[in-house]
């Protein structure tokens, strides 16, 4: 299995499927018909619309 591996894809950490193109439409398509946020853009957009449930108490 490690030399396949390593075959495919040399010393790399991460790896991207050869189907990654099609597995991500899928996603997109799964995400927005379930009205789920999948940009990275529009999540931390709403992160910093939300109140903080917590104040830091020391000065930073």
């Amino acid at each position: 299995m490690r030399r396949r591996y390593e075959r495919a894809f040399g010393s790399a950490y991460a790896c991207e499927s050869p189907d990654a193109p099609r597995l991500d439409a899928v996603l997109r398509g799964e995400c927005e018909r379930l009205g789920i946020m999948w940009r990275r853009e529009d999540a931390f957009a709403y992160l910093r619309e939300l109140e903080p449930k917590w104040r830091q108490s020391t000065p930073v």
